[in-house]
Formats: C-alpha cells, sequence, structure tokens
C-alpha cells in the first residue's frame, strides 16, 4: 500500500485563494492522504469555504482553533494534528497551491532513500522559477551536511516555503514544536537542524505555486528584506555544524557588506519605523548593533555609483 500522507493547512482569512488551494490537493494523482485545514479564528468566508471542501471529501478535515495564533504558533499546532500513522507530512500555505503530480514525485523520490527527511523540488515565486540556478545537474539526493552547506554559503536556495517541502512525519513529530515560534524564518530555521541529521532530495520539476500578494507574508518579508538579517542569523546559529571556521568569517563579512548596501540603497524605508526597528532587533539578534554611519557610507557609495553610470549616458545623448 502507498505510504499515508498527512497534509495540512493553517489558514487565517483566506477566503480569496483557499478553495485554488484546497483543489490543488483533491487533483492530486497520488490518493492516500488525509487533509487537515486549521481555520485560524478567521473573520471571513474562511471556515464556509473549507467546510464546503470537506463535505465534498471524506479525507479533509476542518479544525477551528479556539484563539486566533501568531503564525508560527498555528503552524506548530497544525503539524500536531497530523495522523501517528503518516509516513510523510505536507504544510501547503493558503496562498499557495501545488501540481497534480507534486505527492507522486515527492514520494517517489523519498521512498529511495530511507534516510531522507526533506524533500524539494523547483518552484514558482510568483512568475519566477527558483532555485533560478546553480543545482547541480541531474543530482537529486544530497546529503544533509552537502545541502546546509549549499544554502550558508550563498548557493541555490532549495528550502522555499513550506508549500515547497515534503517532510518525513518521523522528522517533524519528533519535537514537540517542530517551527521556532519566535522567528517567522522558523520555516528555515527548521530545515537547517532537520539537515544535521537526515539527508535532503530535490525533484528537478516545477511542482508548486508560492503566491505573491499585498497581505501575504511572503510580500511582507519581500518589503522588509527579512532574507538578510535571516541569512545572517542561519549563518551565526548553524555556521559551526556546516561551515569551517574562515568559511563563516568569509561568508558574514560578505552578508554585511549586502546588508548594508542595501539599507543604503533605501534611505526613505526609514522613515518607516516598523522597518527601523526591524532592522535594529535584527542586529542585536545576532549580537549587533545597527551602525548608522555605515548605512549612510553605502548611502553616498550607493549614489556615487548612481551618479557615475547616469550621468555620462546623459552627457552622450545631449551631444550633437
Amino acid at each position: 500500500m502507498d505510504p499515508l500522507v498527512s497534509i495540512v493547512t493553517p489558514v487565517f482569512n483566506g477566503e480569496k485563494y483557499l478553495g485554488e488551494c484546497i483543489k490543488s490537493v483533491m487533483d492530486q494523482t497520488y490518493s492516500n492522504w488525509q487533509y487537515v485545514i486549521v481555520n485560524n479564528k478567521s473573520e471571513d468566508g474562511t471556515l464556509a469555504i473549507a467546510q464546503k471542501y470537506a463535505g465534498r471529501d471524506s479525507r479533509i478535515k476542518v479544525i477551528s482553533n479556539v484563539e486566533l495564533l501568531p503564525v508560527m504558533e498555528n503552524f506548530n499546532y497544525s503539524i500536531g494534528k497530523i495522523s501517528p500513522n503518516s509516513i510523510y507530512c505536507k504544510i501547503i500555505c493558503a496562498d499557495d497551491w501545488i501540481y497534480p503530480e507534486f505527492l507522486s514525485q515527492m514520494i517517489e523520490l523519498a521512498q529511495q532513500n530511507p534516510k531522507i527527511g526533506i524533500v524539494s523540488s523547483y518552484r514558482l515565486h510568483g512568475d519566477t522559477i527558483v532555485p533560478t540556478e546553480g543545482m547541480p545537474y541531474r543530482k537529486i539526493f544530497f546529503s544533509g551536511h552537502e545541502m546546509g552547506r549549499m544554502n550558508l554559503l550563498n548557493g541555490p536556495y532549495t528550502f522555499g516555503s513550506p508549500t515547497a517541502l515534503l517532510y518525513r512525519s518521523e522528522v517533524v513529530l519528533s519535537k514537540s514544536k517542530f517551527f521556532n515560534e519566535k522567528r517567522t524564518s522558523g520555516d528555515t530555521e527548521a530545515c537547517y537542524e532537520t539537515l544535521k541529521k537526515w539527508d535532503f532530495g530535490f525533484v528537478p520539476q516545477i511542482l508548486s505555486f508560492n503566491r505573491l500578494h499585498e497581505k501575504s507574508v511572503t510580500s511582507t518579508s519581500e518589503y522588509l528584506k527579512t532574507n538578510y538579517p535571516d541569512h545572517l542569523y542561519m549563518l551565526k546559529k548553524f555556521g559551526d555544524s556546516f561551515l569551517e571556521k574562515d568559511e563563516q568569517r568569509c561568508r558574514m563579512n560578505g552578508l554585511l557588506k549586502e546588508y548594508y548596501r542595501f539599507l543604503g540603497r533605501n534611505p526613505a524605508r526609514f522613515n518607516d519605523k516598523q522597518f527601523l526597528a526591524y532592522h535594529k532587533k535584527s542586529f542585536e539578534n545576532i549580537g549587533l548593533k545597527l551602525d548608522l554611519k555605515k548605512v549612510i557610507w553605502s548611502f553616498l557609495i550607493e549614489g556615487a555609483k548612481y551618479l557615475f553610470l547616469k550621468i555620462p549616458k546623459v552627457v552622450l545623448r545631449g551631444r550633437p
């Protein structure tokens, strides 16, 4: 018999896209799955939509939270509802969807190697295929150490959002709280933690879609550019597990330069109190202090670069 997959969707006010998400599960070519939709005190039509689809398929179950939970707490609560008999666990964010072959191709690969704890694939991030480049040609199995190094050293980012991944249930159920509830990047942190003990599989096909819209967690991350502090945090926490000391120092210096370059290019955002507070706190989380002098210096350098590139073009266009 095909291994059982437990699928979960944590959702808050997701009426706009939830139906598309659920339908993508129902359209899977792989049939041995159970699906739990966890309604996080939604105030729109989310619950009614979830119940409508649950009425059509007995494999779908709807749970409503008694109180509103923060995002990562709700993720942990949701995966706590997976079947203890499941072999694999799949999280689908309510804004996203998966292609019909997602489960069949992911499970086919995972079944070939019992040491694989996480499986990923190419994915659509809005209109962009991710990873865009850098994946070893035709390689589908990676040691945990190799994949941890690849992601920490600015190789192709293979984790993505939970929508892009399939977890072995044993991995997810090994902790009472699989995701770090104090960080919005708790899903990425969980991947690095898992790779200390487990290996990684990669299906070279586009199998999932991550939606970008103004109310999504991903869009907020894009505005704040959480990838910079997230990379620094992951390097600080997991560098010793996957990298040599000199590699850590080199990567840390490179990341800080990139971070300050970004801040220097976006001085207007410092008028946003949320933006400034977030980045100050991000530096504190890794034992550093946001140096405004470096931000100003980066701003001057980036401005000079812009003028250097722009002015010659203007002059040339003005020549007779």
